[in-house]
């Protein structure tokens, strides 16, 4: 029998190289594991650890908005939206306020509004009450372009659905009287809610 020390010079010899190749490996192996040890684990501790941090600190920031009331989707942005646009239509107890306002921008322009025609119904899928409105007013074009404009800055929600302008030059005159009939539909709800 062979002893064991000629055993193992047998085994070199005939396998140095497979030997060697395994004796490399254990050395890399062990090289993977002293740098995970050294550097990767205490550099991914730390990422886990601001990571935690970040979803701590987006937690509070999602309470905070919840508590002072920021919208955080955008279901919750248009719920907002309609709200707002909700209480900017006025109880139909204000539809008088809106005929004075109607005569108050004539007057800040010198014109005269004689009489206002107007038809309330009911706006069947919002509910609000839909009041069209037309009248008439004379005046030169410098005056009823002035009125337009005061209407359109309304900070209520009108719309002008028809405008009609007549007119005829005054025999001998330098001015020319031009009539503006106007058609606009505004809106009021039942009651304020």
């Amino acid at each position: 029998m062979l002893s064991r020390r000629a055993l193992l010079k047998v085994v070199w010899e005939q396998n140095r190289n497979i030997l060697m190749t395994l004796a490399l490996l254990l050395l890399v192996c062990g090289g993977f594991s002293l740098a995970d040890n050294l550097y990767v684990e205490p550099e991914l501790e730390t990422l886990l650890s601001e990571q935690t941090s970040l979803h701590s600190q987006l937690r509070q920031l999602q309470q905070r908005a919840t508590v002072e009331g920021m919208p955080l989707s955008t279901a919750e942005r248009m719920a907002s939206d309609l709200r707002e646009f909700h209480a900017k239509i006025p109880s139909k107890a204000k539809f008088a306020d809106f005929i004075g306002d109607l005569f108050s921008w004539a007057d800040k322009v010198d014109l005269v509004i004689r009489q206002v025609a107007y038809q309330p119904k009911t706006e069947s899928e919002s509910g609000f009450l839909e009041y069209g409105l037309s009248f008439s007013v004379q005046g030169d074009y410098g005056q009823l372009k002035k009125f337009i404009h005061l209407l359109e800055n309304s900070s209520r929600i009108l719309i002008v659905d028809n405008i009609a302008l007549t007119g005829r030059p005054e025999p001998g005159g330098e001015k020319n009287e031009v009539a503006l009939a106007i058609q606009l539909t505004t809106y009021f709800q039942e009651s304020v809610q």
